[in-house]
């Protein structure tokens, strides 16, 4: 008996840091973030001579950032690529921009831009890499700390203006009229989870018919 007593208690605890793993595992999983948003253009030249007068696209990154591409403590430099992460952008008299990866570049009290919180969003053209897309945020320095990509509901409460770049010239600038994130549904942690829960409530079974039943007392 102290042996299957033993058992039942080394199983419970298999199973508590099984649970324990998912957890922490489902703490740390994708969480992709898209932003969509229309814009106005107020100057364009060069290529872009002619185009707008509106645009519109959407950008997707992840929340949970990942290794930070920047030593800077009070900068950081995100990177994300493959399914379901990229940008698009449609702009009027123009045509589409787009890429399956984006940039998100986060600058603490001035780093990025002088005097303010910024959240710069980013992606080249798949087909012309030195066309540099930039959604960027600013806000005051109080805004947020640290170099890690803020909340959206920091972000959201920040002004956003666009450009887009040539070879480092701005070729066209756009106020942003609407933008706005939401999550990329059913991150896969959710099913992660899910089917931990039904392997703990399989072990659980298993254990009650192994162990739970009474002992068979032979009368000689």
């Amino acid at each position: 008996m102290q042996f299957i007593n033993r058992i039942k208690r080394h199983a419970g605890s298999q199973s508590v840091l099984l649970l324990a793993g998912v957890l922490a595992a489902a703490s740390v999983s994708a969480a992709p973030v898209t932003l969509t948003f229309t814009a106005t253009v107020t100057s364009a030249s060069n290529s872009f001579s002619g185009a707008g007068p509106t645009l519109s696209g959407m950008l997707v990154y992840d929340s949970v950032q990942g290794a930070d591409l920047n030593g800077d403590p009070s900068q950081g430099l995100y990177s994300f690529s493959g399914s379901p992460y990229g940008f698009s952008v449609q702009v009027d008299n123009f045509g589409t921009l787009s890429n399956t990866s984006s940039l998100v570049q986060v600058g603490d009290d001035g780093a990025v831009l002088p005097g303010f919180d910024t959240v710069q969003f980013a992606g080249n053209d798949a087909n012309n890499s030195s066309l540099q897309l930039n959604v960027d945020f600013s806000g005051a320095t109080s805004s947020f700390t640290g170099d890690d990509i803020p909340l959206t509901s920091v972000i959201s409460g920040m002004n956003p203006f666009l450009v887009i770049r040539e070879s480092g010239s701005p070729d066209l600038q756009a106020v942003v009229t609407s933008a706005s994130f939401s999550a990329v549904p059913v991150p896969p942690a959710v099913w992660l989870f899910g089917s931990a829960l039904g392997l703990l409530a399989g072990l659980r079974k298993r254990l009650k018919a192994q162990f739970g039943v009474k002992p068979v007392i032979v009368r000689r």
